[in-house]
């Protein structure tokens, strides 16, 4: 009779073992949710202020070329030169508006030179030497 009482017992703890087991995993992972959410909503606000921010930079910078082209424009009208020699001096300039900025954005957007600087370059090295070393033993 004891042998099949301490059965009981062991299976009503192993029930309620079971079940508080349980309880802590859910209350874990809500937990878990509530920061997951709380990060995500941070990042999202990040974002949209990051977003935000681009716009305003980039409407800044339309309004500054686009009163650069007008002064450019004006200040050649009013320039008392030859016709001819007045459309070379704005095909230069606006040639040269155009061309440095896309040359700056090939640079500044070249693969090579952000794998470089990113550090990404020394973080593969060190990858592929502990590779080597990790083969080799």
């Amino acid at each position: 009779m004891s042998g099949s009482g301490r059965f009981s017992y062991s299976w009503l703890l192993r029930i309620l073992w079971f079940f508080i087991g349980n309880h802590a995993k859910a209350q874990m992972l809500r937990q878990a949710k509530r920061k997951g959410v709380a990060v995500y909503l941070r990042v999202l606000q990040g974002t949209r202020r990051m977003i935000i921010a681009a716009l305003l930079l980039f409407f800044f910078l339309q309004v500054i070329v686009l009163a650069g082209a007008g002064a450019v424009v004006t200040g050649l009208w009013l320039w008392d030169y030859d016709p001819h020699l007045k459309m070379q001096i704005a095909f230069g300039i606006c040639l040269g508006m155009f061309l440095l900025p896309v040359l700056l954005l090939m640079v500044g957007l070249s693969q090579r030179l952000w794998y470089k600087y990113s550090g990404a370059a020394k973080m593969v090295d060190e990858l592929l030497e502990n590779k080597n070393d990790s083969s080799a033993a």
